[in-house]
């Protein structure tokens, strides 16, 4: 996941500083390589189709952190989580920074986008789920005023 240090200069040039923007279906190639990095491998296809079920779509949005059209070096994806037992929140799913530019602020640009989006989007809340073993997201999330609430197992059952 993102680095652990506080701010410090950017690893670019000013004319390749990346810049945060919604993600585009040309995306998926840099969006597959850092899923894959963060342990969730994926093709350029499967990505594509993924992104292009998200696109557009009022209840989910995916942010990229893009050196000015040069290249993508790490996504957000946050989405409206409405639940029964619950009010409805906005749902960090997935975060991820190229390993080689950690450390640099955009992990931090990415969250304070997505938290833009979920106000906009009339929620009061976000949430983020990070795996045990994430120690170095989990300080992170705490830097960023993200309190831990539980620990929690998830069950998966394939129908096909």
């Amino acid at each position: 996941m993102t680095g652990m240090s506080e701010p410090r200069e950017s690893k670019f040039p000013a004319a390749l500083a990346p810049q945060i923007r919604r993600a585009e279906a040309g995306d998926a190639a840099a969006l597959a390589e850092l899923s894959t990095a963060l342990g969730y491998p994926s093709t350029t296809e499967q990505l594509d189709a993924r992104l292009q079920s998200i696109l557009g779509h009022p209840e989910h949005a995916v942010f990229v952190a893009d050196t000015g059209g040069a290249e993508v070096v790490g996504y957000i994806q946050i989405s409206v989580k409405r639940c029964v037992e619950s009010d409805t929140v906005a749902e960090i799913v997935g975060l991820v920074v190229d390993e080689r530019v950690r450390g640099g602020g955009l992990g931090r640009a990415l969250v304070a986008e997505a938290e833009r989006w979920a106000a906009a989007c009339g929620l009061d809340a976000v949430v983020v789920r990070s795996r045990v073993h994430r120690t170095r997201a989990h300080l992170f999330y705490e830097r960023l005023d993200y309190r831990h609430l539980k620990d929690q197992r998830v069950f998966r059952k394939t129908l096909r």
